[in-house]
Formats: C-alpha cells, sequence, structure tokens
C-alpha cells in the first residue's frame, strides 16, 4: 500500500510498500538534455519516475552512476526513488555520497526520512537541524526536531508480544480484519496464474480480497474471497457493517475496458458500498457520494453504530498529505466530508482509520513523531482536548506499520509492516497487548531550565534536587536534552534547588514558587575545562569528512560521542587526569584507533591536528587492509581484542558489507601445519565476531599459510625475526558493499 507525492498532491497508489515525505524530481532544458547520451538516458529515468515505473527509473539512473554521468541532483532523484520502493539503506548511502554540505533542502528532508527508515534517529535530527537552517519555518521539521530521545524512550518500553501469521504470501499482504469469525485481508498474491496483470509502477499483481476461516487458535488456508468483487484493477482494502450485512470497498476507478486515467497518467481511487441480499449473494456496488475523480479515497472503517464512516482522502483542501476524514450517516444519506482535524492529520500522510469497542481512534501517519516510515498512533479526548499518543514497540518500528485492527476483546489484533524478515513486501502480523497505553491527565507543573554560567547554553543530564524551606527533600529530577525540568504544582512558595552535574561545580539556590508562568533559571558555573579539537580528513585527498563519529572511552566513565561538524570539525570536553581510547568512525571508511590523555596537561583545549594523523581510509570493493590481531597458537590472545572490535565496530556502522578475513603466517616450521594454523585463527577472529552479533553470511574466513608472502623470507632464505614477523599478519578484504 502506498501513498505517493506526485506534482503538487498526493495520488494514491494501492502496491507494496507506503512513502513519506516525498519531493519532486526536477527537469532540465530540452537543449541540455540533447547534449549527450548520458543527458538523454538521464531525461529518460526521469520520465521513468514521473510515470512512477520505478524499477525502470533505478535501472537508467544506476547505469549512469556506474559510468560516472550522474550528476549530484540525480544522484538526488535515484535517492528518492529507492525511497518509493522501500530501499531506505539505498537511498542513505547515495545522499551520504553527496554529502551533506551539497544536498539540496528538499532533499535533506528525504535524507532525514532515510535515517529514521534505518534507525539512524540522531544522525537524522543532525540532517533535520540543517534543514532548519534553511526553513526555520517548517512546523513539521521543528517537531521532528531533537527527537532521538523520545524515540528512545518509546523503544524502551515495548508494550506487545507480536507474532507473524503463516498465510503471508511472497506479494503484498495487509488490511486484517475479523468479521463474523473470518479473517479478511487483501493480497496482491497471483489468483490467475494464466492471465497475468501486473501493476506498472512495481510489477506485482493487483491487490484482491481474500477470507480465511479460524483453524484452532489461527487463522489459515486463505482463498479469494467473491468473484461479484473483483475488477481489473486495485479491490481492497475493506470494512463491514457490525453484521456483516454492508461492506465498503476500497477500488481503482475506471470505465469499461477502457479506464479512465486523470491528467497525470493516474487511475484514482474510490470507495464503493453493497448490501447483501436475502439469498446472501451481494447487491451491486455503487459509489459513494462523497468521491472524486480529482482525488482519491480509501481506505474506509465505519464504526459499530453504523453512524460514522472514516476514509482516507488527498482532498487538496486537507490538512496536506493525506488525511483522515469521516462522513455522517442521516435519513437523507451520507454527510459533507468532515476532516479529523489537525490534532489527527499533519502535513505529512494520515490513513488507515480505525476505532476499537471502547472508542479509542487508531491511525497510521508519517507526520507524527514515529520510529521511521509510518507508525500506528491512538487518539482520545482528554479534558475535552485531543491527545495522540505512539502506541510503541514492537508494533512500530523503523519501517512502515499500518492497518492495525483489535479485537473485541480489546486485547488481541492484526496489523502489517514492511519490516525486515517478512515473507513478502508487506506481511500481517497478530499481537496481543501486554503492557496497555494508557492517557493520563496532563498536569501542571513549573519549569525549570539549567544553564552554563559562562556561555549560557543549556546542560543536559543535571541532577536537580528540590527542598521546601526546612531542608527537607521534596523531590529530585534530571534535565531532558534541553535542559528543561519539571516541578509539579503540589509544590509551592519557597523553595532551595540544588544541582549537579560533570564538569561544574554544585549549585544552590532559593526560590519562591508563584506563578506557574515562572521560569526558574539555575546558572551552574563551569570547571576549568580540559578537551580536544581536530579535523578528521579523508586519507587519499584530504577532504574534510562530516559527520564523523568519534567514540571516546576512558575506565570509570561512560563511553561519550561527538560528530564532526560540515567542515570536518569536533570537539569534545575531557575529564582531568584520565586516559582516553578514542575511535573514529565514519560509514564507508575504516576505522581508527587514537589514544589521549590528560595526565600531565593544563586546562584548555588541544588541537590535535598538531600531533596526531586524523585520516581516515576510504572503503571500497577488493580493498585490503590488516588489523591487529594477537592470537596464542590457534587460538585468540584472551586478553586483546582491540582489534576485532575495531573490525566489530566497522561492520556494524556497514551493514551492507561482506568480507575476507584473512590470515597468513611466515615461512618457519612445515608448509602445511602453517596452512592449518592460519585456518583454525581465521575460524577463531571470525567466531568471536559471529558471537558479537555479525551474520556468519557476512564473513568469509581464509588461512593461506606461508603462501601469500609479503617479502621474499621463504624457506632457505636467511631472515631476522624482524622480517619473519611482516608476514604474521591478519587482513580484510571487502567482496561486497
Amino acid at each position: 500500500m502506498k501513498i505517493l507525492s506526485k506534482s503538487s498532491r498526493i495520488i494514491f497508489i494501492l502496491i507494496i510498500s507506503l512513502s513519506g515525505w516525498a519531493g519532486t524530481v526536477t527537469g532540465q532544458s530540452s537543449a541540455n538534455l540533447d547534449q549527450n547520451q548520458g543527458n538523454r538516458q538521464l531525461q529518460k529515468a526521469r520520465e521513468a519516475f514521473e510515470n512512477m515505473a520505478y524499477p525502470e527509473a533505478i535501472q537508467r539512473y544506476e547505469k549512469l552512476l556506474e559510468k560516472g554521468q550522474l550528476p549530484d541532483q540525480g544522484k538526488e532523484e535515484l535517492a528518492l526513488t529507492y525511497l518509493k520502493i522501500n530501499q531506505p539503506k539505498k537511498a542513505e548511502e547515495i545522499y551520504f555520497s553527496i554529502g551533506l554540505k551539497f544536498l539540496s533542502t528538499d532533499h535533506l528532508l528525504n535524507y532525514a526520512r532515510a535515517l529514521r527508515y534505518n534507525g539512524q534517529y540522531e544522525k537524522a535530527d543532525r540532517v533535520i537541524s540543517r534543514y532548519l537552517e534553511k526553513r526555520p519555518n517548517d512546523r513539521r521539521a521543528r517537531e521532528f526536531q531533537n527527537s532521538s530521545a523520545k524515540i528512545q524512550e518509546i523503544i524502551s518500553n515495548p508494550r506487545y508480544a507480536i507474532e507473524m501469521v503463516g498465510f503471508n504470501s511472497r506479494e503484498s499482504d495487509f488490511g486484517p480484519l475479523i468479521q463474523n469469525g473470518i479473517l479478511y485481508f487483501v493480497s496482491a498474491r497471483e489468483v490467475n496464474p494464466v492471465i497475468k496483470r501486473r501493476t506498472p509502477q512495481t510489477q506485482s499483481p493487483f491487490l484482491n480480497i481474500f477470507r480465511a476461516e479460524r483453524q484452532g487458535q489461527y487463522f489459515g488456508n486463505p482463498e479469494l474471497y467473491s468473484s461479484d468483487f473483483r475488477t481489473m484493477y486495485h479491490d481492497g482494502p475493506v470494512c463491514f457493517n457490525a453484521t456483516g450485512t454492508e461492506i465498503f470497498i476500497t477500488r481503482n476507478r475506471f470505465h469499461s475496458v477502457f479506464k479512465k486515467e486523470d491528467e497525470e497518467g493516474n487511475n484514482p481511487l474510490y470507495i464503493v458500498h453493497a448490501y447483501r441480499n436475502n439469498d446472501g449473494t451481494w447487491s451491486t456496488p455503487t459509489e459513494l457520494p462523497f468521491n472524486s475523480p480529482e482525488y482519491n479515497c480509501a481506505h474506509p472503517f465505519l464504526t459499530r453504530d453504523g453512524k460514522r464512516l472514516f476514509f482516507t482522502s488527498d482532498n487538496p483542501d486537507g490538512q496536506g498529505g493525506s488525511d483522515i476524514y469521516f462522513v455522517n450517516r442521516t435519513n437523507n444519506g451520507w454527510s459533507t466530508p468532515i476532516n479529523a482535524g489537525p490534532k489527527i492529520n499533519t502535513e505529512g500522510d494520515e490513513m488507515f482509520p480505525f476505532m476499537d469497542e471502547n472508542g479509542r481512534f487508531y491511525f497510521s501517519s508519517n507526520g507524527h513523531l514515529g520510529l521511521g516510515g509510518l507508525d500506528i498512533f491512538a487518539a482520545e479526548p482528554v479534558e475535552g482536548e485531543i491527545k495522540v499518543k505512539n502506541i510503541g514497540t514492537p508494533i512500530n518500528s523503523e519501517k512502515d506499520d499500518f492497518s492495525f485492527f483489535l479485537q473485541a476483546d480489546t486485547i488481541n489484533g492484526f496489523f502489517a509492516s514492511n519490516r525486515p524478515g517478512g515473507k513478502g513486501g508487506d506481511d500481517i502480523y497478530r499481537f496481543r497487548i501486554e503492557n496497555p497505553l494508557t492517557f493520563e491527565k496532563p498536569r501542571k507543573s513549573y519549569i525549570g531550565i539549567v544553564v552554563d554560567k559562562a556561555s549560557e547554553e543549556r546542560i543536559p543530564s543535571a541532577i536537580v534536587g528540590i527542598l521546601d524551606s526546612t531542608g527537607t527533600y521534596l523531590k529530585e529530577v534530571t534535565t531532558n536534552r534541553s535542559g528543561l525540568f519539571q516541578i509539579p504544582d503540589s509544590i509551592s512558595g519557597k523553595i532551595t534547588a540544588i544541582a549537579a552535574v560533570e564538569h561544574y561545580y554544585p549549585f544552590e539556590e532559593s526560590f519562591t514558587l508563584r506563578n506557574l508562568s515562572d521560569t526558574l533559571v539555575l546558572a551552574m558555573r563551569p570547571k576549568p575545562a580540559y578537551g580536544i579539537t581536530g579535523t578528521i580528513y579523508e586519507q587519499d585527498n584530504n577532504r574534510p569528512l562530516y559527520n564523523a563519529e568519534l567514540r571516546i572511552a576512558s575506565p570509570g566513565y561512560d563511553t561519550d560521542t561527538v560528530f564532526t561538524d560540515n567542515e570536518g570539525r569536533f570537539r569534545a570536553r575531557l575529564n582531568p587526569y584520565s586516559n582516553y581510547d578514542i575511535t573514529i568512525l565514519r560509514q564507508n571508511y575504516f576505522p581508527l584507533r587514537i589514544n589521549y590523555s590528560t595526565t600531565g596537561k593544563d586546562p584548555g583545549f588541544v588541537d590535535l591536528d598538531e600531533s596526531m594523523n586524523l585520516t581516515l581510509e576510504k572503503a571500497g570493493i577488493g580493498e585490503t587492509i590488516e588489523i591487529p590481531v594477537n592470537y596464542n597458537g590457534e587460538q585468540l590472545q584472551s586478553d586483546d581484542y582491540q582489534g576485532l572490535d575495531d573490525l566489530l565496530l566497522f561492520m556494524k556502522e556497514n551493514p551492507g558489507i561482506r568480507l575476507e578475513l584473512s590470515v597468513h603466517t611466515d615461512s618457519r616450521g612445515e608448509a602445511l601445519e602453517n596452512l592449518g594454523q592460519s585456518r583454525n585463527r581465521a575460524q577463531a577472529a571470525t567466531d568471536y565476531l559471529i558471537k558479537k552479533g555479525i551474520p556468519s553470511i557476512r564473513i568469509v574466513p581464509k588461512g593461506y599459510g606461508e603462501t601469500r608472502l609479503k617479502n621474499n623470507c621463504k624457506d632457505g632464505v636467511p631472515c631476522s625475526d624482524r622480517e619473519h614477523q611482516q608476514n604474521e599478519r591478519t587482513e580484510i578484504t571487502i567482496l561486497e558493499m
């Protein structure tokens, strides 16, 4: 299921995946496009994109990319096309290769979207901050700014037990619901092996309605529901009334065998309605009056009393993207559609409305704060105001999660997702609620802020204690990422606030709490600073590398992480009299490890450029580097895993990389024994990485013994121990990226 952006409005296309933020692809003048074959191929790729023939567009873009003929604008278009077909990892790689500094404004938002799809929330925060520098008034982007902490809070509080159902296909399956004990859903699985009709966008079959009967605790053996409801194009998703005597179906608009497309070549969606006759057959479906050939209407849901029908539409008069609307059933028919309002709808896409037995409203959205693509949200009125909450994990994921259905027991239900590990494009999952979502009444609070007295910068993670006028300890709070904390209004009058945080002297000051609108400011005095600065460069061309990650570890302290800015610069505060192990990481580059100590140093920031080589070597297919690994015979040295731990970080930072891990020996000893020893060592190193979570398919262990000497120290040639030692090595070679 997908809702895609095209020109100035959202067009619904019922295909495998769902899209969120999407920019438009811009063209070039025909004069420029005719200059050479590369430009003509680029124009054809853009035409395929505009026609939503995404596989063809990708094929053309990729050919130009391989030849080095794809400009940055074309790379942006390729990345967006990857997003359209649910390949965010490839999209991220393309945006990354262009560079944050050179991305156009619209595609900064798409880059952030790809990062969120891939679970790179902190990196997405930085990209959104860059976008807001250019468009500070973008309300939706501001809501997503600095959201990684909130997302981590959602992730750390799982609420459901989930499992994939057994009847999913290799195509797209979604829209589950139970009516009269039978499970209905829509699927793109093949139903006619002779006549194969495919969508032009993804070359997948069109959707049809299926039913599956209960088999014990599960549902199985799905079959095509009714040939009466099968058309030439998409049919579904659907909903029924409470008794199963009415059905509402999403369809493509067409006229006879000659489908009527809109001016952009699309075949819009609309909703039809049918009654069950006394003999059990269905009446001929009729179109609902609020449909329009100018925009799409889809995803119907009828309330249990049958009086209100919710649906999704990209009516251009909405909040933006696709919105949720509803119509009321009256004695005179259906009312005029009513937008569900700005509490539900956003500038993004909202879809798949559902209401449970208790009146709680659910929907999918990429406009509210979520974990990546579409997330499922719940809405309830609290003190007369609609409140919206992310329903949490593991139902919601980094990918698209949608078409939520909760059974009458309000504990068990179904949803669909295109997350990895499924059988098809979209898969149906069943769930059970273990930690129910609650909507608590908002608590009124005093707001406080902790700042640096010298720079006035806000201080996160400061611990603030509140004492009353008698010195009794009342409460302890911690500042958030923005340096803010709250004191409940149950505390009033004169208080004393004490604060403590690393790198600052303790703070203590008295305040009088009078008005909730007042803000308490705790200005903490910084201790003398120790730290490092520097610039990370690419080894081959000395180009500064933005967004490189520095993991700074010291015994007795939590590992800190900083990132380089757009000029490759970094700045990190350190503790006095401490030793540091610093690992520098960047996607598609080999890691670099350096050591630094503040022992014996004066306060202040030291520029490492003056004393260290801070360059990263770019990884590429066929590239080979040596890593430090020490062995005890054929096993790993039990107290030294530094080289393998660096490799572990590299592989986790680059999940698409597959490599050969090879071990070599010198020529001393028997050749066959050396070969066996090297193979066992390679396997021991590989086993260590697998134990740490790297899939075995990503590592090919090889032992070469003395067959690939780096010098002339072969049998019979006198060499020093140092010369022999040059041949004792462990290497990695990139096989795939």
